[in-house]
C-alpha cells in the first residue's frame, strides 16, 4: 500500500495538524482534570496503541515484504516511540526528553511543513542537541550522516530498489526500471561502518559534532551502470526516466567535508558507494 505525500495547506495537510493540536492540547487538560484511575487508564490505552502501530510497521515492513529485518525498530522513530512507552510505564523524565529531540520535535516539523526541506526537522534537532550540551553541560553532540547503505534498507531507497530491479531483470521478471533524477550527485557509506563511528563519538572526551560521510560522492548514473554491468546488461535498454518521480528542490549535487571527524577520531572510511553496491549484491552484511 503507498501513503500519498501531505501537501502544505491541502485537506488532508489541515485535518492532520488539526487533530494533532487537539491531541496536545486536549489530552493535557483531560489527565489535569481526571481521577487517578482515568489517568491510569488513558496512559496504558497510548501504550497499547503505540505497541499496536509498531505491530504494524513489522507486518508491513517485515512480514508482507518477506524480509523480516527490514521491519525490526531500528529506525530513530522507532527508537522515540519505545523511549515514549518506557516513560510512561517508569515514569523517568530521561525516556520524554531523548524522546522529544529525537522524536517529537522532528515529527512535529515534518506534520507543519510537509513539503518544505527535510533539513529543517534536523537542523531543529540539531540546534536543540547544542543548546543542551552548551547550556546543561549535557554529554550529547549531533553526528550527521550522509546517506547511509545496508540490506536493512527498505526497497523503496534508490539503491536498493535498483540492485533488485537488475536482478530481477536479469531473471526475467520485469523488463524496466523507473528512476527518477539519474543525475544527482550523492556520499554514500556504509552503514554498519557508521554504527561503530557513532559510538566513538558518544565516547569523545571533548564533546563534539561531526560530519559522518565516506568523502566521496558519485553520480546515481554511474552506479547504475555498475550495477547493471554485474549482470552483464546495458542499462540503457532497461532504465527510463519517471519525471514523476523527480523530486522537486532536490539538490543536484552533495558534497561532504569529513575532514574533520578523520582528524579528531583518526577514521578513514573502509566502504565508499563502489563497494557498498557489491555488498548489496551479494547480500553482505557486514
Amino acid at each position: 500500500m503507498h501513503m500519498k505525500e501531505l501537501i502544505l495547506l491541502s485537506p488532508s495537510h489541515i485535518l492532520t495538524v488539526s487533530l494533532s493540536l487537539f491531541a496536545i492540547f486536549f489530552i493535557p487538560k483531560y489527565i489535569e482534570t481526571s481521577s487517578e484511575k482515568a489517568k491510569k487508564i488513558l496512559k496504558y490505552s497510548i501504550v497499547f496503541l503505540l505497541l499496536v502501530n509498531q505491530s504494524m510497521d513489522f507486518y508491513r515492513e517485515g512480514v508482507l515484504s518477506n524480509r523480516w529485518e527490514e521491519g525490526l525498530p531500528f529506525h530513530l522513530c522507532d527508537f522515540s516511540t519505545i523511549a515514549i512507552i518506557l516513560y510512561f510505564i517508569t515514569q523517568n523524565r530521561n525516556f520524554f526528553v531523548f524522546a522529544f529531540f529525537f522524536g517529537i520535535a522532528g515529527g512535529g516539523m515534518s506534520i507543519l511543513t510537509p513539503d518544505t526541506i527535510y533539513g529543517l526537522s534536523k537542523l531543529l534537532s540539531y540546534e536543540m542537541v547544542k543548546f543542551f550540551r552548551v547550556k546543561y553541560n549535557l554529554k550529547v553532540c549531533s553526528g550527521i550522516l550522509f546517506h547511509h547503505e545496508s540490506q536493512l534498507r527498505e526497497k523503496s531507497f534508490v539503491l536498493r530498489k535498483i540492485i533488485i530491479s537488475a536482478k530481477d531483470i536479469y531473471s526475467k521478471k520485469k523488463n524496466r526500471l523507473k528512476v527518477g533524477n539519474i543525475d544527482i550527485v550523492r556520499d554514500w557509506g556504509w552503514a554498519p561502518e557508521y554504527v561503530k563511528l557513532i559510538h566513538k563519538l558518544n565516547n569523545q572526551k571533548k564533546i563534539e559534532d561531526m560530519i559522518v560521510a565516506t568523502g566521496n560522492s558519485y553520480k546515481l548514473k554511474n552506479l547504475i551502470k555498475k550495477i547493471f554491468k554485474y549482470y552483464n546488461l546495458n542499462w540503457q535498454n532497461f532504465v527510463y526516466v519517471d519525471k514523476n518521480l523527480v523530486r522537486k528542490n532536490d539538490a543536484l549535487i552533495r558534497r561532504a567535508d569529513n575532514s574533520k571527524i578523520k582528524k579528531k577520531m583518526n577514521w578513514k572510511p573502509k566502504d565508499d558507494a563502489q563497494k557498498i553496491i557489491i555488498k548489496l549484491i551479494e547480500n553482505q552484511f557486514y
